[in-house]
């Protein structure tokens, strides 16, 4: 028995201590478009440096006329090579052709920690109408591509069938254009601990494979943050040092922080519902940074911008201020050009006009609507409810006389308005009641109108039968204007004498203010 022990003491004493691979980068090369020389170029590149003991290169590559190869980059391999696997010609649009992969290269290739690299065409959460962008991935022999439906759904599955159902690869990269989107993040983030992706457009030479893998194999044991970190701020040295481009940027995200980032996004919706300045975020909306797809704009951008643009709803700028607080929680790190200042990390699908909101049965369906009504919020923004606040906003007092005899001969009925909503761009009537003396411009003449500005106001007006118009050109909260009545005749019969006034927003309706002022007649 003792002699057993021996051999078997000696047996572990002898054999080489096998070291666990630290990670397997599994990069889903699509080429078979109009990338394919690009698609090339990032092979070489992850050649260039190639698979060591403590981490693992392994690649699908699909090109225009070539078959779909599986390769375990080592250092100096080709792309006349001999692949580990040649699977004929697959369709990099479908997602159990993804799925596949992922487990292949799992089973084949374990590791403590695991990258998915999801290369081509990007355009966010939706499809463009352009087959050359249409979310990710897109196959130009099989005119398909993958929605974030099918990515989702085929990491997960593979994920169930390899890792378990309890599992998470530890970093989802998207080297293509426009991913860095919250809507993203949110489909991915029970999959992955960490996503990195642009909120802009990259450049066609993508990632700078040879600098990342570089630092990658010299320090393996990076975490998934550490090499998150790594891959940003090699896209950033890359292009800014190297190639001078100037509009990009890269942002590496902690998807763990995803949810309590929602619940404030949801916490700002909610705070919107009974606002009426509607206005401060329609400024907010025009001055945020907006991407090659102007749809996309940069949500910590726009909260700032919410925040610093008069809001007087603090309900609404103290939400904004927390979503701020959420995306800094969960942005990592966040690189942008000079060309691209103002872009901290993440971006919002905030389309710039209604018309642009296509596709919005199927952006209601996403997980991020669902948890925010992200959409109730853009709905709201494009048709604010008639009763806004704005419309038939404003105050009236009258200065001096407010009741006079019948037949009698009135100097002067002047009436004060000021503005308790901005009311810029809109409108305001008055209207002088039947039985007064007719009004009219002319100057002494009985029922002159005489209409003056405040410090501050810009505005022009005009006289039709018993209407007066006041195009409200600058007249924000708190300006003022005064409407002067002259040399009428008050009416025989003894009455209290309503002078409607209605006003209007931008794009508004007339709608009469709380207290038109009343003149009394005995």
């Amino acid at each position: 028995m003792k002699k057993l022990l021996f051999v078997i003491f000696l047996f572990f004493l002898l054999s080489p201590i096998i070291k666990a691979q630290q990670w397997t980068i599994m990069v889903y090369l699509d080429g078979d478009n109009d990338l394919e020389p690009f698609a090339n170029a990032d092979f070489l590149e992850m050649a260039a440096i190639g698979s060591t003991s403590e981490v693992n290169i392994v690649v699908q590559i699909d090109r225009t006329t070539e078959n779909t190869m599986r390769y375990y980059i080592e250092k100096g391999l080709t792309l006349d090579s001999e692949p580990i696997e040649d699977c004929g010609k697959l369709n990099m649009g479908a997602p159990e052709t993804l799925q596949d992969f992922i487990e292949w290269a799992i089973s084949n290739y374990p590791a403590d920690k695991y990258m998915l690299v999801l290369w081509n065409h990007g355009d966010g959460w939706r499809k463009r109408v352009k087959k050359t962008a249409k979310q990710v991935c897109y196959d130009e022999n099989e005119d398909d591509w993958l929605t974030m439906d099918e990515v989702k759904e085929a990491i997960s599955n593979a994920i169930s069938n390899t890792i378990g159902d309890d599992g998470k690869l530890d970093i989802i990269a998207f080297d293509a254009c426009l991913m860095g989107m919250v809507e993203v993040a949110t489909e991915i983030k029970s999959l992955a601990n960490v996503m990195v992706a642009s909120e802009q457009t990259e450049p066609g030479d993508g990632w700078p494979y040879h600098y990342i893998l570089k630092e990658l194999v010299r320090r393996p044991t990076l975490s998934a943050k550490g090499l998150a970190r790594l891959i940003v701020q090699k896209y950033y040295e890359y292009y800014i040092l190297q190639a001078g481009e100037l509009d990009i940027t890269y942002s590496a995200i902690d998807l763990t922080k995803i949810d309590e980032l929602n619940t404030k996004i949801k916490n700002f919706v909610e705070s919107t519902t009974n606002t009426n300045r509607w206005q401060f975020i329609q400024r907010a909306r025009e001055a945020a940074k907006s991407y090659e797809n102007s749809d996309y704009i940069d949500i910590y951008h726009l909260m700032s911008k919410i925040i610093s643009s008069g809001m007087p709803d603090r309900d609404v700028v103290n939400a904004a201020n927390e979503v701020r607080r959420g995306v800094r929680n969960a942005v990592i790190l966040s690189k942008c050009g000079p060309s691209a200042t103002n872009s901290n990390g993440l971006s919002i699908f905030f389309p710039i006009s209604e018309d642009n909101f296509i596709d919005s049965d199927v952006y209601i369906s996403r997980e991020f609507d669902d948890t925010t009504q992200w959409s109730t919020f853009l709905y709201t923004y494009f048709n604010p409810p008639s009763e806004n606040g704005v419309d038939g906003s404003g105050s009236a007092k009258i200065e001096g006389l407010s009741s006079f005899k019948a037949g009698c001969k009135v100097k002067e009925i002047k009436i004060v308005f000021t503005a308790t909503q901005d009311l810029s761009n809109g409108q305001l009537t008055l209207d002088i009641p039947e039985s007064w003396t007719m009004p009219r411009t002319t100057n002494l003449a009985p029922g002159q109108v005489v209409v003056t500005k405040y410090t501050g106001a810009n505005i022009s007006w005009s006289l039709n039968n018993r209407t007066i118009t006041i195009n409200l050109i600058n007249f924000d909260v708190g300006k003022k204007l005064g409407i002067s009545y002259r040399n009428a005749i008050a009416p025989s019969m003894s009455d209290n004498y309503k002078f409607t006034i209605k006003t209007k927003g931008s794009g508004g309706t007339l709608t009469e203010i709380a207290e038109s002022p009343i003149i009394r007649v005995y």
